[in-house]
Formats: structure tokens, sequence, C-alpha cells
């Protein structure tokens, strides 16, 4: 019998790290008039990847990639900058709240599509009936996509990106987990800047002290997430711990309910709180058989 690794330093691990990805959401819009979309993507990038490197010398280990996973990270950094891309500039086009709640809805149903389909995993009743919750969740948001709302449209392909990059990092497991993070900033810096050189549109808006010091912080928040959800899971049963991973919904709508007076509608909210619900039956927390895997959302960094 496989004992499962309990501890209150890794739940708490967690509840920060789903609180410092919800920040995300919060910083992407304080920074948005110093940065354009692409823009700021392509600084957050740069600053994350300056300061693993930099991280990555100071410990003088060297790094070790195997040869046969470049193609695995090549995909991996295209799919996050995607996913990221999308994810910020859906931030400027409408609530925090649905941004995140309609993330979190595409990310589990394109995740469970691609993971059935090309890695072979099996369907069981957790998986149906959080799918279940998810498309129930995002029949709300149906009149704003009919309409073309942008910022929901956006959030849809976010998603979509969100599942091919946990695809992805699946097909990485037991790799040095600096050396991926390194690798997939590398792709996804070179992707971003390649997004930028064909954009006909600004990179910098107007430069500004306190956005300057706010983007050096959401660098530190991203890989402070990155490293927090290591270890809480390192720590944690895996089942319960994607549940609280998943108060990042509400940590963001709380947040932005204080900063910005964004208040969800009544049929948004019931769409999240579907939403949420298929994210807690989607980690396993109600099935009694053993967990093994991982079943992570991945986070728009």
């Amino acid at each position: 019998m496989i004992k499962k690794k309990t501890s209150a330093s890794g739940a708490e691990a967690l509840f920060v790290a789903a609180f410092t990805y919800a920040l995300t959401g919060i910083l992407v819009r304080e920074v948005n008039s110093m940065w354009s979309d692409s823009g700021q993507v392509l600084a957050r990038f740069l600053l994350v990847l300056v300061i693993l490197a930099g991280y990555s010398l100071l410990r003088k280990k060297k790094l070790t990639f195997p040869s046969n996973k470049l193609h695995l990270t090549l995909g991996l950094g295209a799919a996050f900058a995607l996913m990221v891309f999308f994810f910020t500039a859906a931030i400027g086009k409408t609530t925090v709240a649905n941004v995140l709640f309609v993330f979190y809805a595409v990310n589990m149903i394109s995740a469970f599509v691609l993971g059935t389909i090309i890695l072979k995993e099996k369907v069981n009743r957790n998986k149906v009936i959080a799918l279940g919750f998810a498309f129930i969740g995002l029949a709300v948001y149906s009149d704003a996509v009919i309409g073309g709302n942008l910022g929901i449209i956006l959030s849809i392909l976010a998603g979509i990106c969100g599942g091919a990059t946990s695809l992805v990092s699946k097909q990485l497991t037991g790799i040095d987990r600096n050396a991926a993070l390194i690798g997939q900033y590398l792709v996804a810096t070179a992707v971003a800047a390649f997004m930028i050189l064909f954009s006909s549109g600004e990179i910098v808006r107007t430069v500004s002290l306190h956005d300057t010091v706010l983007t050096v912080v959401f660098a530190l928040v991203i890989i402070l997430g990155s490293y927090l959800t290591l270890y809480g899971f390192q720590h944690f049963d895996v089942n319960i711990g994607t549940v609280i991973m998943s108060t990042e919904l509400v940590f963001a709508a709380v947040m932005a309910y204080f900063l910005y007076d964004e208040v969800p509608k009544l049929h948004e909210l019931i769409g999240g709180i579907f939403i949420f619900t298929g994210s807690v039956v989607a980690s396993g927390v109600f099935d009694k058989s053993p967990r093994t895997g991982n079943t992570q959302i991945a986070q728009p960094d």
C-alpha cells in the first residue's frame, strides 16, 4: 500500500499558490497602462527566464535535458506562450472572474479530449461528471460567444491552449524541473518575440516606475507560484490538492470585487459555481480508489 504524502505545510503551500496565481489576473490589468498585451507577455517571459537562468548559475548545477524530449519542449513553449497571450488579452476585454471561469472550464474539457485521444487515458465516472458541470457552466456564456464577446472568445482560446500545455507537461514528467522551466520559457520568449515582430501594434505605451516595479513583481509571482505548486503537490494528496488550487477562482473573484468593483452577474456566478464544482469532481476527491497522477490545470502565468 502506497502511503499518501500529507502535511500542513503542503496544504499551506497550495493555498498560497492558488492566491499567487489569482494575483496574475490583477497584475495583468495593473501593468496594462504601460505595456501592450504582447509587450507585457514578452517582458514577463524575459524576466522569468533571466531569473531562472541566474538561479541555475548560482546553484552551479548542470542542467540535464534528454534530447528525445526536445520536440515536446518546443510544443510546450509554443502552447504556453499562446495560452498566456490569449489570457492576457482577455483580461482587458471582460471581468477577471469571467476570464478565469471560462478558462478553467475549457481547460478541463480540452485536457480531457486531448488526454483521451492522444494519451489514451481512461474515461471514468468522475471525468464524465466533471465535464458535465464544465459544460453547464460554459452554457452561461453561450450568448456572449454568439454575440462576439471578444473577452470570452479569447478566454476560450486560452483554455484550449491550456489543455495542450497540460498534455505536453504530462509527457515531460521525470525530467529536471528547472531545466524544463528554462526550456519552456526560452521557447515561449522566442514565440512572443516572433508575435511582436509581425504585429503592427506598440510594445510600450508609456513608461512608469510603478508599472516597471509591478512587472518585476509579476515575474517573481510567476516563479513563486510554480515552485509553491511543485512543493505543495510533493507534500500533499494530489486529489485534495487540486481542489485547493481551484480556489484560485474564488480568490480572483474576491480581489476583482474589492479592487475594481467587478460584481459577477447572477447567471455568471452560477456558471462559476458549476465550473468550480466540476474542478472539485475532476480532482477525484470523492473517488475512493487511490490516485497516482497529477491533475493540475495549466496556469496562465
